[in-house]
């Protein structure tokens, strides 16, 4: 929408407020002649029961007949005021109306005589506030041309006043008459001038308020739309820790509603952060309450559970006076941001690890084919005693074994990519499961569901791909001695849960309720030669993510002590 389309918009507004701001001073400008005229009222009523000696030359009866025609005229005005478009005219109407009708009470009173000449001023007073320069110098020469019209057709003798001669001094001079007609005629020009000086003033200021208020509400919506959008958590604590503001952001982090946190307790929602900021930077001269930090990161338990890891910043919160009246928390969520940190330190250090240690593999491995052949032929020769037997199937048996474990840290240094194939993923793992019910480590008190959501296929080696789920599903029966649940999940995944901007992903998740894994463990689970059974290698995890990585997927892990796994394996599908 162009400037000139705005400027279409806000000019009916304009024009609506200026109709308001009319109507509202037309109303004040009934209410204000009503109580003059019935002030007015009042005393002619008092001046007629004392016996005025005014009354007893001219009848009071044209008085409450101008009187009541003022009334009735009023309640006409009031009736037609908001069925009337052009306010404007109406409000000169009005005015000139009053104007005529002070020129018949300043006539009925003893004209060059009479009192009520400073009448005129209110209505000139009422047209400079009301319709500003214009209209107050129009009704200020209206007013001017009927009072000097009014004394000069007296002063000839043309229009005399009720009563005639006798209400009027016969010996007024010319000079007087003029005198008292410039007078007044200036005083009505100037009150014109300085009402509607006045009047403009305030429209103007009042103009400006307008504008500085629009302005503070535009601010206002901004900031609100800014901190409500802001992909941070901001949370604003007065000086006594408790929690004044909340947006949206901070809701979806840690679950709660605003509604459920005002005015709680800043520890109420991150326990122990008053003591640990006191602690670190507390200053005991000031409020016990206030925190005294700058960044920091915790671990926090969401509404649902869910557990994050949150990085945190605050600055001190202050006024217009620049005197500190809380602070302003912000925080993010930096679960996701540790993860790919931890993924990308891990990954480093196994490509490393592997680089260095292909090499050594390779040359420890010809030694034991020497090794081994070496034995057999001693074996051959040493003759039929048991014992030399013995000693050699031993020394076979470990060279073996020896030799079956550089072949797995092969696998985890260096995975082999050929041989790849379209794979029906739901199959895959139905035939593993098969197999694995008939393992030796699978007994009768574990029981086995599973939940297939999609048919998945992928592109890979189904040995690979079956070592992979074979290791995780083993080490899940392996973690329930007692029996318990193993569950396998398989569905299609977000891809933009985990890996943005990739392709579609399946997501199989291998969850057991077994011994589940300590904190101070689970990051290294995936390290080589790390575990914790007695006799294993601590490669077959290693190998699983290294498999994984070279599909160009992820593993990921959550787990408790005493809580059981939950694996998830995320492979990119074949469209």
């Amino acid at each position: 929408m162009g400037w000139l389309d705005k400027k279409r918009m806000k000019a009916p507004k304009a024009v609506e407020e200026g109709r308001d701001s009319l109507f509202f001073r037309i109303q004040w400008l009934m209410l204000f002649r009503v109580a003059l005229v019935t002030l007015f009222l009042g005393a002619t009523v008092i001046f007629q029961l004392k016996g005025s000696p005014f009354f007893r030359q001219v009848s009071p009866h044209p008085f409450y007949l101008l009187i009541g025609f003022t009334y009735a005229l009023t309640l006409v005005y009031a009736l037609l005021l908001r069925r009337i478009q052009r306010l404007k005219t109406f409000a000169y109407v009005q005015i000139l109306g009053d104007v005529f009708f002070i020129t018949l009470l300043i006539y009925v009173t003893g004209g060059i005589a009479s009192i009520f000449f400073w009448l005129y001023f209110f209505s000139i007073f009422s047209a400079g506030t009301i319709l500003y320069r214009r209209g107050g110098l129009w009704v200020a020469s209206a007013s001017s041309i009927l009072y000097g019209t009014l004394l000069d057709l007296e002063y000839y003798g043309v229009l005399l006043p009720p009563g005639g001669r006798e209400l009027n001094s016969p010996g007024y001079q010319s000079t007087y008459v003029l005198y008292l007609v410039t007078v007044n005629i200036i005083a009505f020009y100037l009150v014109a001038f300085l009402s509607s000086y006045l009047a403009e003033q305030v429209r103007r200021k009042e103009e400006e308020i307008k504008k500085r208020i629009i302005d503070y509400r535009q601010l206002e919506r901004l900031y609100k739309h800014i901190v409500q959008n802001v992909v941070s958590g901001l949370i604003t604590v007065d000086g006594e820790g408790r929690i004044t503001s909340f947006n949206r952001m901070a809701e979806e982090i840690t679950g709660y509603k605003f509604e459920e946190v005002y005015q709680e307790g800043i520890d109420s929602l991150f326990p122990g952060l008053l003591a640990w900021s006191r602690s670190v930077g507390g200053n005991p001269g000031e409020g016990e309450n206030r925190l005294r930090f700058f960044r920091w990161e915790t671990r926090f338990v969401r509404k649902d559970g869910a557990h994050l890891i949150l990085g945190f910043s605050i600055s001190p919160l202050k006024d217009s006076e620049d005197r500190e009246m809380g602070n302003i928390l912000i925080f993010q969520d930096l679960t996701r941001l540790r993860e790919m940190e931890e993924h990308v330190k891990r990954s480093d250090r196994l490509a490393a690890i592997g680089k260095m240690a292909a090499g050594i593999a390779h040359e420890i491995r010809n030694p034991l084919a020497s090794i081994s052949g070496s034995i057999e032929i001693l074996k051959e020769e040493l003759g039929n005693s048991p014992q030399n037997h013995a000693l050699m199937g031993i020394v076979l048996r470990e060279v073996h074994r020896l030799n079956s474990l550089i072949a797995d840290f092969l696998l985890f240094a260096r995975p082999v990519s050929f041989g790849r194939e379209r794979i029906h993923l739901n199959r895959l793992i139905e035939e593993i499961l098969q197999m694995l019910r008939h393992s030796e480590d699978f007994h009768v008190l574990i029981r086995l569901e599973t939940q297939f959501e999609d048919d998945l296929y992928i592109q890979g080696n189904p040995n690979q791909v079956r070592q992979v789920f074979w290791n995780l599903l083993i080490n899940a029966v392996q973690a329930m001695p007692e029996g318990g649940l193993l569950k396998v999940r398989l569905r299609k995944g977000d891809p933009q849960a985990l890996l943005p901007g990739s392709r579609s992903f399946g997501e199989v998740s291998i969850i057991d309720s077994g011994m589940g894994i300590g904190e101070g463990e689970i990051g290294k689970i995936f390290d080589p030669f790390f575990t914790t059974k007695e006799r294993g290698t601590g490669l077959g995890l290693s190998i699983v993510h290294s498999i994984v990585e070279s599909y160009g997927g992820k593993i990921t892990v959550q787990s408790q002590k005493s809580g059981g796994s939950v694996f998830s394996v995320f492979l990119p599908l074949q469209a």
